[in-house]
């Protein structure tokens, strides 16, 4: 019997014991600020009923999505956080109070090619405040902030001028009334819209120490209205 050769899949995440320590402490600190805002954790399964995950996506979502059958069953491997929290939501409606505040850390994954910036395997954060249906509802939307000058030159897709396009199309859906928009770019990037390097090691993620900064002026930012 040959050997078989250890290797991990392009694109999926193996940290080693430092950088790993990093990480979690990173999402501790999450955790705690959050919690300190009202705001709950919630997990939910890796794995769901393709139906249920496809069911607002399909097309270039179904391209994307890790899916498989086991027995005569159609599941998939989540692929955001957002529509199993719908999904939570829809099926403990009765049995939530609302407003319903939480915060979800997770891995998702998504069936495209690996490169630089970008995995089939990563971790998400997501924080939502949810009502009841209502016509007064504040919908809050989050431009996309830089990354270095080293990442952006190597990757065209995270220039200044491609991410700006991209925030562009965001800050058009709010209506200074209903939809918000919101941009963290000045906790972490400079005038050019590159991300600080005393900010970051890889130039993308900030530090675990400066993940509170973000957290508390998303938590300040939803929790006074603006």
């Amino acid at each position: 019997m040959s050997k078989v050769q250890p290797r991990t899949l392009s694109g999926f995440m193996e940290l080693l014991p430092q950088p790993q320590q990093q990480m979690e402490r990173m999402m501790q600190i999450l955790r705690e600020t959050y919690s300190l805002y009202g705001f709950t954790p919630l997990d939910t399964p890796l794995i769901e009923a393709s139906e249920v995950l496809l069911a607002k996506g399909g097309g270039e979502t179904e391209k994307q999505i890790y899916r498989f059958t086991k027995g005569d069953t159609d599941l998939s491997l989540r692929f955001d956080l957002t529509v199993p929290l719908a999904k939570y939501v829809a099926l403990h409606y009765a049995e939530l109070s609302f407003p319903f505040r939480r915060f979800q850390i997770g891995k998702v994954y998504r069936g495209e090619r690996a490169q630089r910036g970008r995995f089939r395997e990563f971790y998400q954060e997501d924080i939502d405040t949810l009502k009841r249906l209502q016509p007064d509802a504040t919908i809050y939307l989050l431009k996309v902030y830089g990354v270095s000058c080293s990442v952006a030159e190597s990757a065209s897709y995270f220039s200044p001028q491609r991410l700006q396009e991209v925030n562009d199309g965001i800050a058009g859906l709010a209506d200074g009334k209903k939809v918000h928009c919101l941009d963290a770019s000045h906790l972490y990037c400079d005038d050019e819209g590159y991300m600080k390097e005393e900010y970051t090691s890889d130039g993308v993620h900030p530090y675990a120490k400066d993940a509170a900064l973000f957290a508390q002026w998303l938590c300040q930012q939803i929790s006074g209205g603006r």
